[in-house]
């Protein structure tokens, strides 16, 4: 009996032994029938551990352990029994090892607790456990109830796990998931797994027609329609682009139907206020439409065809967000709209404060710091001060060799914006310059009052401020520089007429530290 320990080796245990051998024959046979044996190869192995008084323990675990290796059948949701603790006491208190080298895996009587439903796996010889169905489970993480095999939304958010895209609720998409273009993709939307708005991290709402199937989002003609994201958190990113695949097309029969009173805009907010508008018209001499904002043409291609337009639109460094818009115009049921994907796209940031003036004190404002020199700008009342002048403040030379743009701001608001004049001989401006490198002057913008004296507006930039306070922002690429400073210059012709300047401050953008 090499190899074999009996626990009566008498000849008349022999026998047991050959009909044991059989038994084993037998379940291997019955081990490739996967459609019902379960119970009954249950049966054979609880009437074989019977018999054990008549045979050798090692050898029964051998030849179980050699039936669990062999047969290859998961028995799942047949409404076994738990594991009896005669088998517990059989496999030992540790487990066992059946033939092979598989690990036996013991019943936990206090499973029984967590009204939990039993499986045998015959490839691991073990019980475990489908589903907890009374609560209270170990394995209910987010102790909602639901068994963590069985729960489809991990955190509770409403959103199904295969479309959630924000796991940890941050405000921020899963970078890993819908990766369209860009360094690094900061929310994004490619219309492949949802079905609708609520389905989508990305998108808040719509009245478009999501298609997974087709990997897009349709606007059905006929009828105005919409579709909107959610706000998105930016801070912390450079280089914010929104990236849209968009595709305008025509169904048969009949052809291109498009006509001039068609259209579609994308509108973009930054920081809660309007940003970009861009208005997409038809043409029909050329069949294509044309961004009046972007000036991105768009050819019309039939259904059949795939055929997308990038659109990208630059947002300012240092946004805090970035909301999307995008709603289309059509009259006829065979113009329709695509978007193959929505992306908000950016380069993860360090930004550092590396000048900033609050104008604090008395005297001339080139006594500060801040200010290298200053002709007709005083200090008054917390803010730097010019009236019924020509004046000018040139600050002072910052480092920017590391950063790779800087965003400069100053709040400026004006006295008596009714007295202010835009022509003529009394006319009055307010102008704001850029210098790198001790080079020339080079014009941010030029602010006038308008015709109806509510506003001075920025002829580049098309900011404004007036007798209220407004901050006026300007960022700059700097890759190329070692140092600059910023440079205001201007005219007021009146003792009425005057400017207010406060809170300059300068920022300077470092990416990918």
């Amino acid at each position: 009996m090499v190899g074999k320990t009996l626990v009566d080796s008498a000849p008349r245990r022999r026998p047991g032994r050959r009909g044991l051998a059989r038994l084993r024959a037998d379940l291997l046979r019955l081990g490739g029938d996967r459609s019902g044996m379960a119970a009954i190869e249950y049966g054979l192995i609880m009437a074989t551990l019977v018999a054990a008084a008549a045979v050798s323990l090692p050898y029964l675990k051998d030849q179980l352990g050699a039936v669990a290796n062999t047969t290859r059948n998961d028995y799942l949701e047949v409404g076994l029994p738990r594991m009896p603790d005669s088998m517990s006491a059989l496999l030992g208190s540790n487990g066992g090892v059946a033939s092979g080298g598989t690990t036996q895996q013991t019943y936990n009587a206090s499973d029984d607790d967590l009204g939990s439903r039993r499986y045998y796996d015959s490839d691991e010889f073990t019980y475990g456990e489908l589903a907890d169905t009374g609560g209270g489970s170990p394995n209910d993480t987010d102790g909602d109830g639901i068994d963590d095999n069985i729960d489809t939304d991990d955190d509770n958010d409403g959103i199904d796990d295969v479309y959630d895209t924000d796991d940890d609720d941050d405000g921020i998409a899963d970078v890993d998931e819908d990766e369209l273009s860009g360094p690094a993709t900061i929310a994004a939307e490619d219309f492949t797994t949802a079905t609708n708005a609520s389905n989508s991290d990305l998108i808040s709402s719509s009245t478009f027609t999501f298609n997974p199937s087709a990997d897009r989002a349709r606007a059905a003609g006929g009828s105005d329609a919409s579709i909107a994201t959610r706000t998105v958190v930016v801070s912390g990113y450079a280089d914010v682009t929104v990236d849209i695949d968009f595709a305008a097309r025509y169904a048969w029969p009949g052809g291109d139907s498009f006509e001039s009173t068609d259209s579609f805009t994308v509108s973009i907010n930054v920081n809660g206020s309007g940003y970009i508008t861009d208005t997409f018209i038809y043409n029909p001499l050329t069949g294509q439409f044309v961004g009046l904002y972007s000036g991105t043409v768009i050819d019309v291609t039939d259904d059949d065809e795939v055929d997308f337009t990038s659109l990208s639109y630059d947002i300012p460094d240092n946004a805090n967000s970035v909301q999307v818009t995008i709603t289309t115009n059509t009259s006829e049921s065979r113009e329709l709209f695509d978007i193959g994907a929505i992306a908000i796209n950016g380069t993860p940031a360090t930004y550092t404060t590396i000048a900033s003036e609050s104008f604090n004190g008395s005297g001339p404002a080139s006594g500060l710091a801040t200010v290298s020199s200053s002709s007709s700008w005083g200090l008054s009342g917390g803010t730097a001060t010019s009236y019924n002048s020509t004046g000018y403040m040139i600050f002072s030379d910052i480092d920017v060799s590391t950063y790779t743009s800087i965003t400069a701001s100053l709040s400026v608001d004006v006295d008596n914006i009714d007295q202010f004049e835009n022509s003529g001989t009394g006319e009055d401006y307010f102008e704001v310059y850029i210098v790198y490198d001790g080079g020339a002057e080079v014009l941010l913008d030029r602010f006038e009052v308008n015709d109806s004296h509510t506003a001075f507006v920025g002829s580049l930039t098309g900011q404004t401020f007036s007798n209220s306070a407004a901050t006026i922002t300007y960022v700059r690429d700097t890759t190329a520089y070692s140092s600059a400073h910023i440079v205001v210059r201007s005219r007021s012709t009146q003792n009425e007429e005057i400017y207010h300047v406060d809170n300059y401050t300068v920022i300077g953008t470092s990416v990918g530290t």
